[in-house]
């Protein structure tokens, strides 16, 4: 099975890409929803509570925000959110691997935001950068988040590695700037060109 890791900016369709990729019969997978299943663990968010300083009679919607408002542009408190998390994420994504690979499937594909940011492109056979320009990844962020003003999303969108860079750094780019059929194309053809190389 070839492991590929899918990642890209923020608005760029990672997970529009992902749904595609298993509409094609490939495995999928994805960071940000082991991510999700993690918060849903009491012993997790307790852990997560405590070293953060939140307050614990939340919802988890709330402690959610809470906790994406203590660790933006808070170094230290990032560090301590990841050193809980990111063991637990990787044993999860070990284990999916697995399972995608025993149920045979030639291609899978995990989306991984921060793919080149942690620099972990060496965990996957190949790599994946979903983009688009600019104005339409704003857009798309804008109708996502509408409580972010444009600021914030710039400031989010600085906060990560630039969409260029991570160009430059993947096997293959597929630009999706444009609708959802063309997407579907693109990442049809991609899988050809996996199939035939």
């Amino acid at each position: 099975m070839i492991w590929i890791g899918l990642t890209g900016g923020m608005g760029c369709g990672k997970s529009t890409a992902l749904k595609i990729f298993q509409d094609l019969n490939c495995g999928i997978e994805s960071a940000d929803k082991i991510v999700s299943e993690l918060y849903k663990r009491p012993e997790v968010i307790n852990e997560i509570s405590r070293a953060l300083d939140l307050p614990d009679n939340k919802s988890l919607e709330e402690l959610k925000a809470e906790i994406s408002k203590k660790v933006f542009n808070n170094p230290e408190n990032l560090l301590k959110l990841e050193s809980i998390l990111h063991p637990l994420v990787r044993k999860k994504a070990s284990e999916a691997k697995e399972a995608l690979q025993e149920k045979g499937f030639d291609f899978a594909f995990y989306e991984i935001p921060l793919l080149f940011e942690k620099k972990l492109e060496a965990q996957f056979d190949k790599t994946l950068c979903i983009g688009a320009n600019k104005e339409t990844q704003i857009e798309r962020i804008k109708k996502r988040n509408l409580k972010w003003s444009v600021e914030e999303i710039q400031n989010r969108l600085n906060s990560q590695i630039s969409l260029e860079e991570k160009k430059r750094r993947s096997d293959f780019y597929i630009d999706n700037s444009g609708d959802l059929e063309e997407l579907k194309q693109k990442c049809s053809e991609l899988l050809s060109t996996l199939t035939s190389s």
